[in-house]
């Protein structure tokens, strides 16, 4: 029993460690990162053309934090769905690939614990298959035993010296084997 509790222990402790790697249940204090506060202002454009000219504000923004690996230099041309700025994505990608470990690594732990809680469970079964073996043979000891004191009381009222002798050292042998299979 103590060693499916502590098997237990090992499975639920794995189960806990993949929760943190993964970040489920316990928050993670937040990282600093490198950033500078966008400010509104107006837009002067020069242009050497005659027509019109349109201009648009537009909020940059990443979804995600993280230090700034390039952007389009401040006046430069673009055209529509250019990229303008691009995050550096290294230590997102070493968050990741440590998270990927730590997974793998949980589940492992996880498939270990399960194979010890496998491995004991059948070494239960086989305990309980020997207790019911030696059970077994207690009780076959046991009605040798009665077969043998019955015979002994038939012997008793009518029987010769030797006979009697002989169904004695029957009981004997009997609860000697009795007693054989209740200590094993």
């Amino acid at each position: 029993m103590r060693r499916i509790a502590g098997l237990l222990l090992v499975v639920a402790a794995a189960v806990a460690g993949l929760l943190w790697s993964l970040g489920i249940g316990f928050p993670r204090p937040p990282q600093p990162v490198d950033a500078a506060r966008v400010r509104r202002g107006d837009l002067e454009v020069v242009l050497a053309i005659t027509g019109a000219f349109e201009a648009r504000a537009v909020d940059l923004g990443f979804s995600l934090p993280g230090r700034l690996a390039w952007a389009v230099s401040e006046g430069a041309a673009v055209r529509r769905g250019e990229v303008l700025a691009r995050l550096d994505a290294a230590e997102l990608l070493a968050a990741a690939e440590q998270a990927r470990h730590a997974a793998r690594a949980s589940e492992e732990e996880v498939l270990r614990a399960a194979a010890q809680v496998a491995a004991a469970a059948a070494e239960v079964e086989r305990a309980r298959a020997a207790w019911r073996a030696a059970r077994a043979q207690v009780e076959q000891a046991l009605s040798g035993l009665r077969a043998a004191q019955a015979n002994l009381a038939r012997v008793r009222s009518g029987a010769r010296a030797d006979e009697v002798r002989q169904a004695e050292a029957a009981v004997a042998a009997a609860r000697a084997a009795g007693e054989q299979a209740r200590r094993d």
